[in-house]
């Protein structure tokens, strides 16, 4: 039988009766006698408890991906090029159907994406085979192929051309196999296996027979091999075998997609809290915007996507730069209303917008805005930050500024009150030779003023110039999410290389 020990001074001592215990007297006083693993015991199961209730919260309430679909939010890798190079560690800092002008089209936001959500999709029509790769994933060069004939029978779908990263923009054509997006599969046995090649350069698209034996047809007349067309025009035929093309490109060289560029990010965070739009608006207006959300992984990426997604949504409906932000301000302050985990949840922004001859530019937080000409680079937005404002204030130095254990901290963002206050700036002409950069600390946190410039006067082409800046950033150990976009009015890098040459 189990003796009574001597529990009256204990905590569980109340559990062991006086007398003979018998039956639940017994259970208590073998609880009283183990009192130390009794209650690490009840401690270790009240956490499991408290871990499993909050799992099933956040479960009800979701990843905090916004309603509705968002304009033009550009998805994240399922791993960022900084993780595979570096490893991983925690964060710390709390569009429209397609058009023909190549704008990237409406992707889901980046806190519902999956890896299999961003696999290239495979198209097969007839004898016609190609990969596609997710929408927003890359840039669009100008031009397409509208597929007339297939093999199989009459055509009716169309073949978009995107700009790869590291390859020179061309795409083969034959019946063997090719690189990823840059080839087009013709499985006939009247196509050779390597049998044309489509070039870009200086703007236009040529073409090139590559067989010897099967020729390549435009507009009725068949190509001598190795002969490489004068440019191509838009509603050229081109026929392979059995398969017939027309190919369109209109004078577009104008528009936004091939005045700007954008890039985006994780680096070594576990997600990318970041968001960014470039986008033709109606009226002829245009936008360009980066948000940099805060607070944990999901209501971060859910305060930029929201900001993102009702700055597009108000400006479409005609409102001016001012009342779009307020309404994204809105927006933010509706989720942290709605939303039980969105606590601290907020976001920085700055936007561009254009209309007609000039631009303003809005900004809430360390997000910022450069204009880079052949006069240098100027920073066109001020920081809404801790130590900025100690600096501006002149009682702390540049150098002690980035430092500071501070640095992060943030004045103003969206969500934080009911009325946002944010800067306006311009209006500032259009037609003046200049590149406009928005970004977040991911980038300007690791290049400085002039940093930027010298990367800026390397890069020839607009479409490559955020992808650069971004990729310069990792590589000198940028760790934190990191976003770009940018645009180029009259020529602005033509003549910024011109007068450092």
């Amino acid at each position: 039988m189990l003796q009574q020990p001597a529990t009256d001074a204990s905590v569980l001592g109340f559990l062991c009766p006086t007398g003979t215990p018998t039956g639940l007297g017994q259970v208590g006083c073998f609880l009283a006698e183990w009192e130390i693993a009794t209650l690490s015991m009840t401690v270790i199961l009240l956490i499991l408890a408290g871990t499993w209730f909050v799992r099933t919260r956040q479960g009800h309430h979701g990843a905090g991906a916004p309603s509705g679909t968002p304009f033009l939010v550009f998805p994240t890798a399922s791993e960022s090029r900084a993780i595979r190079a570096r490893g991983s560690e925690p964060r710390q800092r709390a569009p429209e159907a397609r058009p023909d002008d190549g704008t990237p089209p409406i992707s889901a936001p980046r806190a519902s994406r999956t890896p299999e959500a961003t696999a290239p999709q495979q198209v097969e029509a007839g004898q016609i085979r190609y990969e596609r790769p997710p929408d927003g994933t890359l840039q669009l060069l100008p031009g397409r192929l509208e597929i007339l004939a297939n093999g199989q029978g009459e055509g009716g779908e169309e073949i978009r051309f995107v700009r790869v990263p590291g390859h020179e923009p061309e795409i083969t054509f034959g019946r063997s196999d090719g690189p990823q997006y840059r080839h087009i599969q013709l499985r006939s046995p009247t196509v050779s296996r390597t049998h044309a090649r489509m070039r870009f350069t200086d703007g236009r698209w040529t073409l090139r027979n590559e067989s010897s034996t099967n020729p390549t047809v435009l507009n009725g007349t068949p190509l001598d091999s190795g002969v490489e067309t004068p440019a191509l025009s838009d509603g050229d035929r081109i026929e392979m075998g059995e398969v017939v093309f027309r190919f369109r490109h209109p004078n577009i060289r104008d528009r936004l997609p091939f005045r700007s560029s954008w890039y985006t990010d994780q680096g070594r965070r576990p997600s990318n809290q970041d968001a960014v739009v470039v986008k033709s608006l109606s009226r002829g207006r245009e936008l360009l915007a980066v948000c940099d959300g805060m607070g944990s992984h999901a209501m971060g990426r859910l305060a930029s996507h929201t900001a993102v997604d009702a700055l597009v949504r108000e400006l479409g409906e005609g409102r001016s730069l001012q009342e779009a932000v307020e309404s994204a301000n809105r927006a933010v302050r509706d989720q942290l209303d709605t939303n039980d985990d969105a606590a601290g949840m907020g976001t920085t922004l700055v936007a561009l917008l254009r209309t007609g001859p000039e631009y303003q530019i809005a900004n809430v937080g360390d997000s910022r805005a450069y204009r880079i000409d052949a006069r240098g680079i100027h920073r066109v937005t001020q920081d809404h930050s801790f130590v900025a404002e100690v600096v501006r204030e002149g009682r702390m130095s540049a150098e002690e500024a980035g430092r500071s254990p501070w640095k992060s901290a943030i004045t103003r963002h969206l969500g934080a009150e009911p009325e946002v206050e944010l800067d306006l700036f311009g209006a500032y002409p259009a037609d003046e030779p200049h590149v406009l950069l928005l970004c977040s600390d991911g980038l300007h946190g690791v290049l400085d003023d002039d940093a930027i410039l010298a990367k800026v006067r390397e890069i020839p082409d607009i479409r490559d110039l955020a992808r650069e800046l971004g990729e310069e950033a990792l590589r000198r150990g940028g760790d934190d999410n990191v976003t770009i976009a940018a645009i180029e009015f009259e020529e602005g890098l033509e003549l910024l290389r011109e007068a450092t040459s």
